[in-house]
């Protein structure tokens, strides 16, 4: 396994995954390095923007907006994005993944109101979205054989870490959106 920041986790030959844990890890391996790089990034642009250095700035500014849009999408809660993917690994039961996709939709949306997105747009992408995800449901690849439980330690650190990861990215369109709304 490769891991790549904005991309995530490479399978380069070797064994299958083994547990669902690894599944849960791998999935959060390109939203979760980048989450180390953006906080990085904003530091940079704020630190260039008080010394004058505008071009550095911007190219900050850029990569923020990049790096936190696409991780942000790339964790949404639905079918084969990577936030499916360890909901699916730490909640083993429908309800429970149901509802924690619900709540984690209803944080997409609720960053997208902060953002400044019109309500229209928010209760359309929020339709689209929950039907995307409930028919998706149930849908995937089935290893050949069964894979080692997930632990309640390894639980919470896939669960947590998503978490995190969302907050550092939301964190950063955020900010990319003050920045770039007061040019």
């Amino acid at each position: 396994m490769i891991f790549m920041p904005l991309i995530g986790g490479v399978a380069i030959g070797g064994r299958p995954y083994n547990s669902r844990f690894e599944v849960a890890f791998s999935a959060l391996m390109g939203a979760g390095f980048s989450a180390f790089l953006v906080p990085l990034a904003m530091a940079v642009a704020e630190m260039a923007g008080r010394s004058g250095r505008s071009d550095i700035a911007g190219a900050m500014i850029a990569f923020v907006a990049c790096a936190s849009l696409f991780n942000l999408a790339n964790l949404l809660p639905v079918g084969r994005f990577d936030g499916g993917q360890v909901l699916r690994q730490v909640f083993s039961g429908t309800l429970a993944l149901g509802v924690t996709s619900f709540v984690m939709l209803f944080a997409f949306l609720g960053l997208g109101y902060l953002a400044g997105m019109p309500s229209q747009l928010l209760i359309i992408g929020g339709a689209v979205l929950g039907i995307v995800s409930l028919s998706t449901n149930g849908q995937g690849v089935k290893p050949k054989r069964a894979l080692h439980s997930i632990t309640a330690g390894e639980r919470w650190a896939a669960g947590g870490g998503l978490a995190a990861t969302f907050i550092v990215h939301a964190a950063g369109a955020l900010w990319t959106a003050e920045k770039v709304l007061s040019l």
